[in-house]
């Protein structure tokens, strides 16, 4: 090339430095982005099941009977005495839970207070807490906080 042109392009060496650093910000930012679809994964399914459990209070209430909520096969079932109203399977997580079944009488109150765990089966150490008072009020935790909760040993 004569004196006095300029090129314009890359070289080899340019070429493979910018590729390496590349590579670089991938493996930096391949984990992050991981750990962002486990707990946005935990964050949906926590709020489904958190869903679930409203739809089953507000049935009590507008129906004027009792509706139960339990566990039969890995299934969650919202039901009257006689009749399934909605079934839901939870793939991604793992519910940690005292007791199976869970009842709101006709005026929206729990049978009994409980707290669940809603852990994410791929990090067993990521929970959101499911709580239902006594009054029948079902809150979700705002944080996926890290835990051994769900954790098997």
């Amino acid at each position: 090339m004569p004196w006095g042109k300029t090129s314009s392009g890359f070289t080899l060496v340019e070429l493979m430095v910018i590729v390496a650093i590349l590579g670089i910000f991938a493996s930096i930012a391949v984990p992050s982005f991981t750990d962002l679809v486990r707990r946005n994964r935990l964050q949906s399914a926590s709020e489904e099941f958190y869903g679930l459990l409203q739809y089953a209070r507000t049935e009590a209430v507008s129906r004027g009977r009792s509706i139960t909520v339990t566990q039969k096969d890995g299934t969650w079932l919202v039901k009257t005495k006689d009749k399934v109203l909605r079934q839901q399977r939870f793939t991604a997580i793992d519910l940690q839970v005292s007791r199976d079944t869970l009842t709101f009488r006709q005026n929206g109150t729990a049978d009994a207070a409980l707290t669940i765990a809603v852990c994410a089966q791929s990090t067993p150490a990521l929970v959101r807490t499911l709580s239902v008072e006594n009054s029948g009020r079902v809150s979700l935790s705002s944080k996926t906080q890290e835990k051994k909760a769900c954790a098997t040993s």
